[in-house]
């Protein structure tokens, strides 16, 4: 299928997945794949990749490479606004698992992190990295001479973008060259399960999801480099806690079904938000009828997304605030979710972070939430049940590890409630 933006197409393979992920043939899609592309790029034509290091841009980058090798250009713009990564930073991950391809990192850090500062927005922010973001990448094309362009674009991302929702990064683009989208039928299981037909190892193919923006969706309100830091230092150190929580449990640093491509946990990361809140009465009478516990509940300064329901094409994203509560007692994960579903049906509350721990030395003003979710295919997903015990050590760790005046865990579903914040 192709759709038409500004006269330049966009092509994406149409390939007709089965509804139980078990039946999904990566044999059969590969194959398929591989007659649509050699269908659209004529030998000696370039393609240019864009690649964030995360699973989709790396399977498609492997699958092109089968079908026209050194005629396709890797490059990973890197933007000041990516993860760390155990202390390296993401282009520098990425170059390593893109060593044997042609590959090539671009620093345009000022191009693209400076204009976001002092946007609060997401969707404003969003629009304004995808601008720049797509110069950077005009630019690279045509230097390098290619005809295509091409990147991870996965059904999910298609779907949020069109369906009115939100902007993504890497949708709707026009761009100087047409555009080939090979992995546009599949979701995340399903793309891990082609990356293991083509014999990549598991550190490739059972990465987490980060979308291209990455931290700017995880630096909630306004944009400040110190902010984004501060939610830099808490996705690597919350990276490295719950694949240790999960190694001391069950002996590995996550969970896979074989069968399915399903990760357990699907996607876990930090974001660093404004500390101004207020009291939430009607929150905190709710919280003590159904936690059966004192509560005090705080609405924030900093807004949300809330997923739409079925159907529905809003002009803008739908902003709802975020709610933080302190519980005295016991973490009941039952009872909190019953709370969430009440949270959203009587007041439109989405989303609720339950606070950890607080700072009593702070390095910044700054309060940090952690995001830990189970999912099959990111449209719905659910907070990760954390023993109590291991759930406020790593709330202090990570008040230790960014300087966060305080830390909470997020407890909400999707939906009403976005795995991403903005």
């Amino acid at each position: 299928m192709s759709t038409q933006a500004n006269k330049i197409q966009t092509h994406r393979f149409a390939y007709a997945t089965p509804e139980n992920p078990a039946d999904f043939n990566p044999a059969d899609f590969v194959e398929k794949a591989i007659s649509w592309v050699k269908s659209l790029v004529k030998p000696g034509e370039k393609i240019a990749l864009s690649a964030s290091g995360g699973v989709d841009s790396t399977i498609a980058a492997f699958l092109l490479d089968r079908i026209v090798g050194k005629d396709l250009h890797a490059f990973f713009i890197e933007d000041g606004c990516r993860r760390l990564i155990n202390d390296k930073s993401e282009g520098e991950v990425t170059r390593e698992i893109f060593s044997k391809l042609n590959f090539t990192v671009l620093e345009v850090k000022d191009e693209i992190l400076q204009p976001l500062v002092g946007l609060s927005d997401g969707e404003e922010k969003r629009k304004t990295f995808i601008g720049n973001y797509r110069k950077v990448s005009d630019k690279h094309i045509g230097q390098v001479g290619a005809s295509w362009i091409a990147d991870g674009t996965i059904a999910p991302d298609i779907s949020e973008t069109e369906g009115g929702f939100k902007s993504q990064h890497n949708v709707g683009w026009d761009y100087s060259v047409g555009k080939i989208e090979p992995l546009a039928s599949l979701a995340k299981p399903q793309v891990r399960k082609v990356g293991e037909y083509l014999a990549l190892p598991p550190s490739f193919t059972h990465r987490i999801p980060c979308p291209g923006p990455a931290q700017i969706l995880r630096t909630v309100g306004e944009f400040t480099e110190e902010k984004l830091r501060t939610s830099q230092l808490a996705s690597d150190i919350i990276e490295k806690e719950i694949e240790k929580y999960y190694t001391e449990k069950h002996g590995r640093p996550y969970l896979y079904d074989e069968t399915t491509g399903i990760r357990t946990p699907f996607q876990y990361f930090g974001m660093a938000l404004d500390p101004n809140m207020e009291p939430d009465p009607a929150l905190a009478d709710l919280a003590r009828s159904i936690l059966g516990a004192d509560a005090e509940c705080f609405k924030m300064d900093s807004r949300t997304t809330v997923v739409p329901e079925e159907g529905t094409r809003p002009e803008v994203p739908i902003y709802k605030p975020v709610s933080w509560i302190k519980v005295d007692g016991d973490i009941d994960y039952d009872k909190l979710n019953a709370l969430c579903v009440e949270a959203w049906r009587k007041l439109e509350l989405p989303r609720i972070l339950l606070e950890l721990c607080a700072n009593d030395a702070p390095k910044t003003r700054y309060v940090v939430g952690m995001r830990a979710v189970e999912s099959a295919a990111a449209k719905l997903a659910r907070p990760v049940r954390i023993d109590e015990a291991a759930l406020f050590e790593i709330g202090k760790k990570i008040a230790a590890h960014t300087g966060a005046s305080r830390v909470a865990y997020d407890i909400s579903t999707k939906p009403p409630a976005t795995i991403e914040f903005e």
